[in-house]
């Protein structure tokens, strides 16, 4: 429901076609409408009797093909991390399909550090700021 808090967001991110896509004649069958709609339309040789047009997705986020992985921290795991400091859990999950962009997203590269990096970075940033009036333990577990 719209305007409705939940403990868990889900965010999409659209990545841009790659060389090989691109040079392919290929397209993406999903294109952000907004900040939270994503429009599924798939290829024009789709089955359209099994099919709805146009069919629209709402998600707590959406980030497009520009997205960069400092705008997915800042808008995502950024944001958790005062829960983190006051003594919450919290889990990052990224979920999609071979080639989707979920390594590039949460790994990245040297030149445009992903999530995971950033996010640690911050982390330790606040617990030094913070270092003179608590004590904190960090636990991590990284599955792929």
């Amino acid at each position: 429901e719209a305007g409705k808090s939940s403990n868990v967001k889900v965010v999409v991110r659209v990545r841009p076609l790659n060389a090989m896509e691109s040079s392919g004649n290929h397209r993406n069958v999903v294109r952000p409408m907004d900040e939270r709609v994503v429009v599924f339309d798939p290829r024009d040789d789709f089955d359209a009797d099994s099919f709805i047009p146009n069919l629209r997705f709402i998600f707590d986020r959406v980030f497009d093909e520009t997205a960069t992985n400092q705008d997915i921290f800042h808008h995502t795991t950024k944001t958790i991390i005062d829960g983190v400091l006051n003594g919450y859990n919290c889990t990052v999950f990224a979920y999609g399909a071979t080639g989707a962009g979920k390594t590039h997203t949460m790994l990245g590269n040297d030149k445009m550090p992903g999530v995971m990096f950033l996010t640690v970075m911050d982390l330790f940033k606040r617990i030094e700021e913070m270092k003179h009036e608590k004590t904190c333990e960090v636990a991590v577990s990284y599955l792929e």
